[in-house]
C-alpha cells in the first residue's frame, strides 16, 4: 500500500513540477516505465522497501525519462528515475556548502553545533522554518554574499528576537536558487 501511495504522490508532484516550471522531456507525454529506479536522499532504494517520508519532510521530487534518466542512473534507468529529497538531506547539503563558502559561518556553526539558533535571511527576506527549502543551493556561484550578524544586529535590522545569530545571504536574482527550478 505504501508503494502505491508513493506512486500516486509522485504522479501528482510530477504534474505540479512539470506545469510549474515548464520542465518537459523531449516526448510530448513522458511516462515512467514499469520499473523505474528510485533514489531517496541520493541513495538508491528498491520500490518494495521504499517507505514514504512524511509529506512535510519531502522538499524535492525530480523525475527523469528516457536518455535523461539513463544519463543520471545508467542503463538500469531505462524506465525512468525518481529522485526524492527530504528537508534533512537538503539542509545538510546547504549547511555543508555554506560552511565551505564562509569561514565566519563555519566558525559560528562549529561553536553552536547546529543551525537551529540561526535566522536565515535570503535576499532581504527572513525565512520561516518551512521557507528554508529556498536555501536548496547546490552551487556556490549563485551566492553573491554571506554575512553573519549578531543577535543585536538581527533585532535592529529585522526585528527578530528569538535567534542568537543571523545569516544574511544574497544570491543572484536572475537565476533560480532552488536546485530543481529552471527558468524558461
Amino acid at each position: 500500500m505504501r508503494f502505491y501511495s508513493l506512486l500516486l504522490y509522485i504522479a501528482i508532484t510530477t504534474l505540479c513540477i512539470g506545469n510549474s516550471f515548464a520542465q518537459k522531456s523531449e516526448k510530448e507525454d513522458p511516462k515512467l516505465g514499469p520499473n523505474p529506479v528510485y533514489f531517496l536522499d541520493n541513495a538508491e532504494v528498491m520500490p518494495d522497501t521504499l517507505s514514504l517520508p512524511s509529506l512535510g519532510n519531502i522538499i524535492n521530487v525530480f523525475v527523469y525519462y528516457d536518455h535523461d534518466a539513463i544519463k543520471r542512473a545508467g542503463a538500469k534507468a531505462k524506465d525512468g528515475v525518481v529522485y526524492i529529497e527530504t528537508m534533512a538531506y537538503v539542509r545538510n547539503r546547504f549547511v555543508k556548502l555554506l560552511r565551505n563558502y564562509s569561514s565566519a559561518y563555519d566558525k559560528l556553526y562549529a561553536q553552536s553545533g547546529s543551525d537551529s539558533s540561526f535566522q536565515y535571511i535570503l535576499n532581504g527576506k527572513a525565512l520561516k522554518k518551512y521557507d528554508e527549502g529556498d536555501l536548496d543551493i547546490k552551487n556556490k556561484h549563485l551566492i553573491q554574499s554571506l554575512e553573519v550578524i549578531t543577535a543585536d544586529q538581527l533585532r535592529t535590522r529585522y526585528n527578530i528576537t528569538d535567534k542568537q545569530a543571523g545569516v544574511v545571504l544574497t544570491t543572484q536574482k536572475d537565476k533560480p536558487v532552488r536546485s530543481g527550478h529552471k527558468k524558461k
